[in-house]
């Protein structure tokens, strides 16, 4: 889509990759006769400030979509969103970026393929709001004809898919019903950082060698989604680009030994006082260590700062 088709709400972001909050540009519905479109299906909640997911769930965009396809100007989209935003403080610095319509298809309580993945979709990612995931090889039953116009809904399991999936149709209004399964393929990812250049062991890693990329869940056990994590560390093994930053690569940086003379300073109030002491402890970035005064002979305590020195506050 070119950039002619997008307008932009000018209020500050706070989605989760520090981006604004897309509005998509069509959204497919179905399984019961009559829903409600929330503006929770109208986002990528994997770019969506986390906590800010509860508040998209209960908040209603259009109320009782009959079957059909119709759709809203972009207008009508932010007199709604404006409206919305006024009445919930929780959306007061949110920016949104919408399309030039929104599209809304609702295929009523027919089975297809496409509604059963939106459906999917729709369902796991309230189990992991920041992950997206990737549905393939879907089938869906033949149905005879007592499930014909009913009703039906989704039941999913407490986690999320890593593979092949078996997931159960529901139809509440038929007497007796058998059990229906959907089946297919589906995996779930999820953003962590990875570097995006060679990263050689014992070097600080900088925010702009990182880059937070989609990788299959399986895969991202203890790593790094909050940059503030690479805060004060180094690797501790050579990372290779595309490499996933995990915990386990990353250690305090030290930045003296025990033994070793260092820089103290004092701060209390408006003053700053510099001396000279000895440490007692292996000195870690941003880590408590005790040192020796050699101004007083006394032992004070302090946290290693970048610069290797011990602030005393």
């Amino acid at each position: 889509m070119n950039s002619f088709s997008w307008i932009m709400l000018l209020l500050i972001s706070t989605s989760l990759f520090a981006e604004p909050i897309k509005i998509e540009s069509e959204i497919f519905l179905g399984g019961q006769k009559q829903l409600t479109v929330k503006l929770v299906d109208l986002v990528q909640t994997h770019k969506v400030n986390q906590g800010l997911i509860p508040v998209f769930e209960n908040l209603n965009i259009l109320e009782q979509v009959k079957e059909g396809t119709f759709t809203l100007s972009r207008d009508e989209l932010v007199n709604k969103l404006k409206q919305i935003k006024m009445d919930t403080p929780e959306l007061a610095d949110v920016s949104f970026i919408l399309p030039a319509q929104l599209k809304v298809s609702h295929s009523g309580v027919r089975l297809n393929s496409r509604v059963i993945i939106e459906n999917l979709k729709r369902l796991w990612s309230k189990k992991c709001s920041s992950c997206r995931t990737l549905v393939e090889n879907i089938n869906v039953p033949e149905l005879g004809r007592e499930y014909k116009n009913k009703q039906w809904t989704l039941n999913i399991s407490d986690s999320v898919p890593r593979g092949r999936f078996s997931v159960q149709l529901i139809f509440p209004n038929v007497k007796n019903p058998g059990t229906v399964w959907v089946t297919g393929q589906a995996m779930t990812q999820k953003p962590v950082a990875t570097v995006n250049r060679n990263v050689p062991k014992d070097q600080k890693i900088q925010v702009d060698w990182v880059t937070l990329a989609f990788k299959n869940i399986g895969s991202v056990d203890g790593a790094i989604v909050d940059l503030n994590a690479l805060n004060n560390k180094v690797t501790s093994k050579y990372l290779m680009n595309g490499d996933i930053i995990k915990s386990r690569y990353l250690v305090s940086k030290v930045a003296f030994q025990r033994g070793d003379a260092v820089k103290l300073i004092i701060q209390e109030d408006n003053l700053s006082v510099a001396t000279t002491a000895i440490a007692q402890s292996l000195g870690k970035v941003g880590h408590k260590v005790w040192v020796k005064s050699l101004n007083t002979n006394k032992r004070i305590a302090g946290v290693v700062n970048e610069l290797g020195e011990v602030v005393v506050q």
